[in-house]
């Protein structure tokens, strides 16, 4: 069951002369009070304008994306002083490898894995 919240203007608390008047930027329903002309958006969360980045584990200013991986993201201290380059880990979804595609292989060569889940299916394949 759906909550109905009644919509008020939050600048004059006006609550029945306004209409819809487009949708802002993140798509929620916009509308614009008759009496004072404000606009606003009622379902409207407050929102992080951009990505937040991770400080710099050096000296703690802002950072940017120098580049990203499938497995993990590069960034770079946005202070030239210290342009100290960190890596971060994603959690990665991937599908574990098959072992018969090991089978009757005597190198690893062109395997298009990660290297945790090769050492961790060499380890199941010698313990067997």
């Amino acid at each position: 069951m759906q909550k109905i919240i009644p919509i008020v203007c939050p600048k004059c608390n006006n609550n029945h002369h306004f209409h819809k008047f487009g949708k802002d930027k993140f798509g929620n329903q916009k509308y614009r009070c008759l009496a004072c002309k404000h606009q606003f958006a009622p379902d409207a969360l407050p929102r992080v304008r951009g990505k937040k980045y991770p400080p710099c584990p050096m000296c703690g200013k802002s950072s940017f994306l120098h580049h990203d991986y499938r497995d993990y993201s590069n960034f770079r201290c946005s202070d030239k002083k210290c342009n100290h380059s960190f890596f971060q880990p994603k959690s990665t979804a991937t599908l574990p490898p098959s072992v018969s595609k090991l089978f009757g292989k005597s190198d690893l060569s062109r395997m298009r894995h990660p290297v945790h889940l090769i050492i961790t299916v060499l380890t199941l394949f010698f313990v067997l």
